[in-house]
């Protein structure tokens, strides 16, 4: 493949893998593992459901690319090599590497406290740089957070200028900067208004003519108009309960940690860049692929939009996106020089067809003699407690700063339950190990014992070798509120921070909480005296704040995302 230092090299890198990609689909008839991987994507092969892309890269080439399903279903309009996808957080990489791009012109400095560029927000008591949004260890809450205790989604039209004035109004951290990780689409959406102010231009425009029109991306952009007319976009889509599919409204204008509209094939083409950038851009390209550290010297596996981590058994550049009914997937294998992008318009699991696609082209990698975790799992086997170890085990466990859980025993089995998540088994296994499975993944737990060989807690664990996550569940008696307990805490509350008042009422003996715009009502469950989980992601764990005379003058919110945020009783609050 050429290479070039200018930007007509950069197009050029993008023209060879369109040229590479019609000799691919020549070729691919005849491929077997082609057929393998028409295969694996049969199943989205349908016309009464939404689409799914899938292009693959390798050495240079564009070697698979197909669109399956459809991409309109109330047009009955197919999805094809051209339809854009919204691609979600998938979006973080081309804001952050904008970013980079006018660190290398000089006019953003990473290492700079953010009010150089944001002067109109608050003072945090400690400094929050550049970096600590590239890397996601500012301590910024998020913003999907806050709009779930404001109770607005995706279907609201919600702009740039909108989001820079919520999250200005958010007068605490969660953390020292620099001390902690905590992903944050917060951080993006910021270092796209840096881009907007340091360079003149829009993110869109920017992105345009500096990165997506230099390497041939001619369907991608940044979406910061929902009412343009965008031919041959998907339109996003949700299962209905039992069959059928129903419209995602989708309103979102605000930029940088989303908002980026792409085919699979033009995702190729960035990942293409980075497998083998121009000459005069591979330092460039080193310094968006590199690992980071926190102020205690732990890794950081995050930064410009890109996770380095394991996929499919091998090291690997990777990101996900979902937002509203879209899905999207990126991996860019650097030793292997593979890659492949997913998109789809309804809520899969888009990771599993791409690493059984991986591993048609490359094999399944061999076991990692080093894998911790895979001894781990090998030595702790599931195990078949009896009734008593049950009882034993069963009862409530409470930690700091997250939901409690009910350890429930029911049928021979032992199940995790909690406002926020549906019933789930947990399995049991030696060394008082147990795990539950949580998206698509498994996460695992110890219980913790006393001198005496007493349950008193359990802890969560790394995959790798059974570490310690930190914090204990700590086992608690089960609280039983007394009506009063209730009663008293009816009335409204005000959040200065997302501008929002919840009514809190009793209604058949629960505690439940509306706000002006909420669907459906938060239902509180108390875990202690004075404490209450909820079902609401944006209240978290809520925590009564008493005066000197034990009146109810507040609620802080004590875990979850925001915690740390105040909901203040408001004068004139029934009793």
């Amino acid at each position: 493949m050429t290479r070039a230092n200018s930007g007509r090299g950069r197009v050029w890198l993008g023209v060879a893998l369109w040229a590479a990609l019609g000799a691919a689909q020549a070729a691919a008839a005849e491929d077997p593992t082609a057929k393998a991987v028409d295969a694996i994507l049969a199943t989205y092969d349908r016309k009464d459901a939404p689409a799914v892309s899938v292009s693959v890269y390798r050495d240079g080439a564009m070697i698979y690319s197909r669109a399956l399903g459809m991409a309109n279903l109330e047009y009955g309009q197919p999805a094809t090599a051209q339809t854009v996808f919204d691609v979600a957080s998938v979006s973080k990489e081309f804001t952050a590497y904008a970013i980079a791009l006018l660190e290398r012109d000089g006019k953003v400095d990473a290492g700079a406290d953010i009010h150089r560029y944001l002067p109109e927000l608050p003072d945090y008591g400690h400094p929050l740089t550049v970096a600590d949004l590239i890397h996601h260890t500012g301590g910024l809450r998020d913003t999907n957070i806050l709009l779930d205790l404001a109770q607005r989604d995706s279907s609201a039209r919600l702009t740039q200028a909108q989001m820079v004035r919520l999250i200005a109004r958010q007068t605490s951290l969660r953390y020292v900067p620099g001390a902690e990780f905590s992903y944050s689409n917060t951080d993006y959406i910021l270092l796209a208004e840096i881009v907007r102010r340091v360079s003149g231009q829009s993110l869109r425009a920017f992105t345009e003519a500096r990165i997506f029109r230099p390497l041939g991306m001619t369907h991608t952009y940044f979406r910061d108009d929902v009412t343009a007319v965008v031919p041959g976009a998907a339109s996003p889509y949700a299962p209905t309960i039992g069959a059928g599919w129903r419209r995602w409204i989708y309103n979102v204008e605000y930029l940088g940690s989303t908002g980026l509209e792409t085919t699979s094939e033009d995702l190729l083409k960035w990942i293409g860049y980075l497998d083998r950038p121009p000459q005069g851009d591979e330092s460039l390209v080193a310094k968006i692929t590199a690992p980071a550290k926190l102020s205690t010297g732990a890794p950081v596996n995050y930064g410009y939009g890109l996770w380095r981590q394991r996929y499919a058994g091998r090291d690997a550049i990777s990101h996900t996106g979902a937002i509203a009914g879209y899905r999207a997937l990126i991996v860019w294998l650097p030793k292997e020089h593979f890659g492949l992008a997913v998109t789809s318009n309804m809520p899969i699991d888009v990771g599993t067809p791409a690493e059984r696609i991986i591993d048609a082209y490359l094999g399944k990698p061999p076991a990692d003699p080093a894998d911790a975790a895979a001894k781990h799992k090998e030595d702790a086997a599931p195990i078949t407690p009896d009734a008593e170890v049950l009882k034993g085990l069963a009862g409530r466990y409470v930690p700091e700063g997250i939901w409690s859980v009910d350890l429930v025993a029911a049928d021979g089995k032992l199940y995790w339950a909690s406002s926020t998540q549906p019933k789930t088994p947990v399995t049991l296994r030696e060394r008082d190990l147990f795990t539950r499975g949580q998206g698509d993944g498994m996460r695992w737990f110890r219980f913790v014992r006393d001198p005496k060989g007493a349950v008193i807690g359990f802890e969560a664990l790394t995959d790798v070798g059974g570490q310690s996550l930190g914090g204990l569940f700590r086992r608690a008696p089960v609280y039983a509120a007394p009506p009063q307990a209730l009663t008293e805490l009816e009335g409204d509350y005000y959040s200065r921070e997302v501008d929002a008042t919840y009514t809190f009422t009793v209604k058949d003996g629960r505690l439940v909480a509306r706000s002006l715009w909420s669907n459906n009502e938060a239902h509180l469950y108390p875990v202690m005296r004075d404490r209450f989980d909820t079902d609401v992601i944006g209240l978290g764990v809520l925590q009564v704040e008493r005066d000197r005379a034990h009146r109810v003058i507040g609620l802080r919110i004590v875990g979850g995302g925001l915690s740390g945020m105040r909901l203040v009783r408001t004068a004139g609050a029934g009793r």
